[in-house]
């Protein structure tokens, strides 16, 4: 029985996989999930790239990849609260500067919001990640408003250990969690890096990150403009199951922001699920600290997807 509902699942997700990005990502699925297959391929190839349209935007994604290339490739979308926050907030002509890239999903999409105008500017830190970002924002013809770079982002300059992790997306300043090796990379401050690419503290519209935790340590390294930035959105991902690795917890972070002037205007959790098992997003408008603190512990997830902006007294 275990074997039949297996089997049905598996034909399912394939069939889901055709429908949404065309026969040749299905066969790809398909070759993945089979393990002998999967085993033998990864072994030869490393990695195999599938060609598909995400958010309507070209993405190679890698068949091997568990993390988010899988669940992109199975349902064509993730995190749909804060796709949706990035929709409603960022204008044509919006510079912003998008930390923990990976492999462009949010930067393709602000990128694709902010028009041939506009600028999205790209840290990644992750060299395979970088690359195929780079191919990304090739196949969509974005080099004029998409630029890449290789940085952790942190609170100093100089080199760090980038710890990996098994998928493309959770690689981490945590040693603790980054179980596959350590790789000395490049850090910066976005102080410096605003100030080595000549971009006024003033003329950034906003920041988007997903930097698995490294967010209370980024921050820091953001005094300036944040000093000078009146009109700064910041659309994040929080971790506060890293933070107490920093020696922080969520409440100081909120506390943080909010002492810098930002305003949490939504907070949504995906990962929450009803009775049948389907996702039931909560979403919360304008909620306080204490709000946010509930909704962390009444949820199953981690966090969540914020939108922020400064708020002038």
């Amino acid at each position: 029985m275990n074997l039949i509902k297996k089997l049905k699942t598996h034909f399912w997700r394939v069939k889901m996989v055709w429908r949404i990005h065309g026969l040749k990502a299905a066969l790809g699925l398909y070759v993945a999930k089979t393990p002998i297959l999967n085993s033998i391929l990864k072994r030869i190839f490393g990695r195999i790239l599938i060609r598909t349209k995400v958010l309507g935007s070209v993405m190679y994604l890698n068949i091997f990849d568990e993390g988010l290339h899988r669940k992109l490739l199975l349902k064509g979308i993730r995190e749909i609260s804060h796709v949706n926050q990035i929709r409603n907030n960022v204008k044509e002509g919006m510079i912003g500067i998008e930390l923990g890239a990976n492999v462009g999903y949010f930067a393709l999409l602000g990128a694709r919001l902010v028009g041939p105008s506009g600028k999205i500017y790209c840290i990644e830190p992750e060299l395979r990640n970088l690359s195929l970002l780079k191919k990304n924002v090739a196949a969509n013809g974005f080099e004029d408003r998409m630029k890449v770079f290789r940085y952790i982002v942190g609170d100093h300059d100089g080199m760090d250990k980038l710890f990996l992790s098994e998928y493309g997306n959770t690689h981490t300043m945590s040693p603790v969690r980054g179980k596959h090796g350590a790789v000395e990379t490049p850090m910066i401050t976005i102080d410096t890096f605003l100030e080595q690419n000549q971009i006024k503290p003033g003329d950034v519209d906003f920041i988007r990150m997903d930097i698995e935790g490294y967010e209370v340590i980024a921050f820091k390294g953001m005094e300036k403009l944040f000093a000078a930035n009146p009109k700064l959105k910041i659309f994040m991902e929080f971790h506060p199951s890293y933070y107490p690795e920093w020696g922080w917890n969520y409440e100081k972070l909120l506390r943080y922001l909010e002492g810098h002037g930002f305003k949490v205007r939504e907070v949504a959790q995906d990962r929450e699920l009803d009775e049948q098992g389907n996702i039931c997003p909560v979403i919360l408008k304008n909620p306080t600290v204490e709000e946010i603190l509930e909704m962390e512990r009444k949820t199953a997830g981690d966090g969540g997807q914020a939108f922020l902006e400064k708020v002038t007294s």
